[in-house]
C-alpha cells in the first residue's frame, strides 16, 4: 500500500549507508589513519633529507687573470669611427681567421689614429658590444697615468708572436669562453692590473708576459691598466 511505501522510504533513509571500512572500530579506524600519516610524515622527511646531486664549484668564484683571454695584437688600420668624436675604430689582428673590428676611446690621448699601427694586448673574450652602431670585438689594453693625463698602450715584447697568450707565472688554466658582463669578471680582475717603477705590466706583481720576457709601456709608472 501507499502508506507501507512511505514508511519504507523513512526507513531506508535512516539506515546508514556502507563505508569503507566500516567493519572497523572507532579505535582501530583511528590508529590506520594516524599510521598512515606517520609513514606519509617519514618519507617526506626522507625526501628532503636526502642529498641532491654534487655540483662543481662554478667557475664564476675564481677571480684569477687566467680566466682572460689577452692575447698579442697587432694593429693593422686605425680611423676616426665615423660617428663617434671620442673613438677610433681599428681592425687588429689577435691570431684568428680574420681581423677583428675594435672600436676604443683613444682619441683624446692619441692625436691621430696611425699613431696606434703596430703591437698591441687586446683582451679577446669580452661579449662584443656595440659602440655608436659598429660591434667592437676586443678590446685593446691600455695604461692610465695616475693624473689621468696620460694614456699607452702596453706592448709585448719585441718577436711575440701575434694571437699568442699572454701568461702570468703561477696561474694556470683555460679563459672563459666569453667573460658574462654581468658577472664583471674583467673589471674585478682588472683592478689589480698596474704598471711598476720598471714601466712592467702586472696583476698582482705578476708580470704580463708572452716567451719573448715581459709586456711594457713607454712611461707610465703605477699606472693602472684597463
Amino acid at each position: 500500500s501507499v502508506e507501507q511505501m512511505k514508511i519504507a522510504a523513512v526507513s531506508s533513509k535512516k539506515s546508514p549507508s556502507s563505508a569503507p571500512g566500516s567493519g572497523l572500530s572507532e579505535e582501530e579506524r583511528a590508529a590506520k589513519a594516524a599510521q598512515k600519516k606517520a609513514a606519509k610524515e617519514a618519507k617526506k622527511a626522507a625526501k628532503k633529507d636526502k642529498p641532491g646531486p654534487a655540483q662543481a664549484p662554478k667557475k664564476e668564484e675564481t677571480l684569477s687573470v687566467f680566466r682572460l683571454d689577452i692575447r698579442v695584437g697587432n694593429i693593422l688600420k686605425a680611423e676616426n669611427h665615423p660617428d663617434a668624436d671620442g673613438l677610433y675604430l681599428e681592425q687588429i689582428d689577435v691570431g684568428d681567421e680574420k681581423p677583428r673590428t675594435v672600436c676604443s676611446g683613444l682619441r683624446k690621448f692619441f692625436a691621430t689614429p696611425d699613431l696606434l699601427l703596430g703591437p698591441c694586448l687586446c683582451v679577446c673574450n669580452l661579449k662584443p658590444a656595440k659602440m655608436r652602431g659598429i660591434v667592437s670585438e676586443a678590446m685593446v689594453l691600455c695604461a692610465t697615468s695616475t693624473d689621468g693625463s696620460l694614456v699607452e698602450l702596453v706592448m709585448p715584447p719585441e718577436g711575440s708572436t701575434v694571437g699568442a697568450r699572454v701568461v702570468f707565472e703561477g696561474e694556470e688554466g683555460e679563459p672563459d669562453a666569453q667573460l658574462n658582463p654581468k658577472k664583471q669578471i674583467f673589471e674585478k680582475i682588472a683592478v689589480d692590473f698596474i704598471t711598476t717603477e720598471e714601466l712592467v705590466a702586472t696583476w698582482k706583481g705578476k708580470p704580463f708576459s708572452t716567451p719573448q720576457g715581459v709586456c711594457k709601456v713607454k712611461s707610465i709608472k703605477n699606472g693602472g691598466i684597463k
